[in-house]
Parts: structure tokens; C-alpha cells; sequence
């Protein structure tokens, strides 16, 4: 299919506090981003529109992952060995909740139709689940060791899966019932997962052997490993956004093998169908719609590629490097701006080329 060339150029830069920034957000209630600062304790909120600076929120503590509740008001930050609760408004923060294990957060796994926010630990073998509306630990569960990430956010699907990168397993918890139910082996370092609706599915991007692997969400079995690239950390079934039943694999690359791919693997028969070369060592991926925006680590670039067409379609160039190791190091606000996290103490805002 032939798709018109896009290219975003950096309109502007505004400072933020000292990273590592694990993770930007943004508001579109309140049309702001969110920067985490996590050498400066802070979070930085930036204007949605210009990327002006807006306020310094002091969290006291080194925030690692953020989700902003725009019908609530409220971000919930991970925050050393507590999840912090901020108002939107005003930037306050308005309660500080202990992890019961006093081991650090990792990441949030936010289920806010039910007043739950799901708080992962790297450490400490349990995953604290937090009742949003009462503000108060409702309970804890066991988990695997390192658990990274957890899916799905939002939009149950009656399991919860949590990945633990240094146990090789995904812990599988009833949503309803909010109680640990299996816990599944898959690859070596699980390091993030994804949720395929159409195909009843979730897959981790496991690390350390280069590949994926596919859990059926009834059964709860292991169904596939796949070998992808050299180390996948980021996944996502385009079905919705390209009308194949397509997982797209980002593979970071390593030192001896430094070149980025997306890997694009077959949902029905769990096999590799197509191969698209991307910049050396990728730190992360956005979508807009069916388009995916890769940024380089160390390369200064980004590539646009169309999930439709399997191609790219557009690039920018970039005049820091982003972030590396963030949850998500760019965001989209509502005027189509693109806001990159980079890996000084700036975030980049881009604009479409006119």
C-alpha cells in the first residue's frame, strides 16, 4: 500500500530534575506530562501543548513509575518502598502508602474500574494490591522473584499475569477473586508482557534467550516459544491497528550484535513471518494508531513504521539521546506533539515537519 512520508522535527526543550526519568506520562484532562526525576526525588508536570515547564512536584523519594487517574484527579506514583498518591491540581501529594514488605516498587499494574492499583516488587516475592477508593492496602499476594511488569492494564480479561524476570515465570492471579491461581515458566528473564485479545493470549519478551513466549489466558499453559531477535523487550499485537493477527517484537540488540529489529511473529501459527530492520540498540517504541515511533538509545534517530504496510515511512532526528532504561520514555499529548524523555535533564518536543 503506499503511505505519504512523515518526518517530526524538535520544535523545543525544557528542562527538567536530574534522571533517570523511568517513566513520562500524560493528562489529558489536564493536558500535562509528567517527568519522573529520579536522582532529583522529583516530578517534573510540563504544559501538554507548548512543553513549558508548569510545576516540580517533591515526592520525596526515587519515583519509578507513574499513572495518572485523570476521572480521579490523581496520579499514583511507585516511590522507593511506597506508592505515593498526588493530586493533579495542585501537585500535592496527599497520602504515602508503605509497601508491606518494605522492599522497593518496581512498577504499577493499574485496574482502576476496580478500584485497584497493583504495586509489583522486584524484590519481595509479592505484589501489594492497593484499594484506590479507600486509599489503604487491601491485600498481598506471592509472586516470583523479580517481577517486571504486568499486564493487563485496564480492561480485565479475568487473569492477571505478572512477569518475574529472575524466577523465569509468570504468576497468574483471578481478578476477581484476587487470588494466585498458576504460575506458569516460560523464557529466561521475562521482561515484559502483553496482552493478544483476538488470539486469547499473553506473550513475554524474554531477555536473555531471545524469544517469546505465548501463555493461553484459559488454560493458563505455556503453547509457544518462538525465537525472535537478539533481545526482545517490547511486544504488542497489532490485529486492531493493521487487520493481521500479527505480535510485533522490538529486539534492543547487544554489544556484539548491536543492530535493532522488529520481528513480526505470526498469533495462529506462532512462528516468525517477517523481519523489519530498525536503528542499532533501540530504547523504546510509542504508537500512534498503526504507526510505531522508534527511538535510538545512542543512535540520535527515530523511525516511523507503519504496522500497515510493514514499512518505514518517516524518521526524525534527535539532538540528545533519550533515555534508556525507561518504562516509557515518550508520550503523545493531545495536540500531537511528541514528547521525549531524554537522557540529560531535558524532554524534547516534536512536531510534525511542515
Amino acid at each position: 500500500m503506499s503511505v505519504a512520508l512523515r518526518r517530526l522535527v524538535e520544535r523545543n526543550k525544557s528542562r527538567v530534575g536530574a534522571g533517570p526519568h523511568g517513566h513520562i506520562a500524560y493528562s489529558k484532562a489536564a493536558d500535562q506530562v509528567w517527568v519522573l526525576n529520579g536522582a532529583a526525588a522529583s516530578i517534573s508536570v510540563l504544559s501538554g501543548t507548548t512543553g513549558q515547564p508548569q510545576r516540580t512536584i517533591e515526592i520525596g523519594g526515587t519515583p519509578r513509575h507513574v499513572i495518572l487517574d485523570d476521572a480521579a484527579g490523581l496520579g499514583y506514583v511507585a516511590v522507593d518502598d511506597s506508592l505515593a498518591i498526588v493530586e493533579m491540581a495542585g501537585g500535592r501529594a496527599v497520602k504515602r502508602i508503605p509497601l508491606p514488605s518494605g522492599r522497593a516498587a518496581t512498577c504499577l499494574q493499574p485496574m482502576l474500574t476496580r478500584s485497584r492499583m497493583y504495586v509489583l516488587s522486584h524484590e519481595a516475592r509479592e505484589l501489594t494490591a492497593v484499594d484506590t477508593e479507600r486509599q489503604q492496602v487491601a491485600k498481598t499476594l506471592p509472586t516470583g522473584l523479580g517481577s517486571a511488569w504486568g499486564q493487563p492494564h485496564e480492561n480485565p480479561c479475568g487473569k492477571i499475569h505478572i512477569t518475574n524476570a529472575e524466577s523465569d515465570d509468570v504468576t497468574v492471579i483471578d481478578d476477581v477473586s484476587e487470588t494466585v491461581i498458576a504460575s506458569v515458566g516460560v523464557g529466561r528473564r521475562p521482561h515484559r508482557n502483553a496482552i493478544f485479545r483476538e488470539r486469547g493470549l499473553m506473550y513475554t519478551a524474554n531477555l536473555d534467550d531471545d524469544s517469546v513466549t505465548a501463555i493461553s489466558i484459559e488454560t493458563d499453559e505455556a503453547v509457544a516459544t518462538v525465537p525472535v531477535a537478539t533481545r526482545p523487550f517490547r511486544l504488542i499485537g497489532v490485529e486492531k491497528k493493521s487487520g493481521r493477527p500479527e505480535l510485533w517484537v522490538l529486539n534492543r540488540g547487544s554489544a556484539e550484535r548491536p543492530a535493532g529489529e522488529i520481528t513480526v511473529v505470526s498469533g495462529t501459527e506462532q512462528a516468525v513471518i517477517n523481519r523489519i530492520e530498525v536503528m542499532d540498540w533501540p530504547s523504546n517504541w510509542l504508537y500512534e494508531g498503526p504507526l510505531a515511533h522508534v527511538v535510538g538509545g545512542r543512535t540520535r534517530d527515530m523511525l516511523i513504521v507503519d504496522s500497515r504496510s510493514s514499512s518505514v515511512i518517516g524518521s526524525a532526528e534527535l539532538s540528545e539521546d533519550p533515555d534508556y532504561d525507561s518504562f516509557s520514555n515518550m508520550v503523545f499529548g493531545a495536540s500531537g506533539n511528541l514528547f521525549i524523555a531524554n537522557a540529560g535533564d531535558s524532554v524534547s518536543v516534536f512536531v510534525p515537519e511542515s
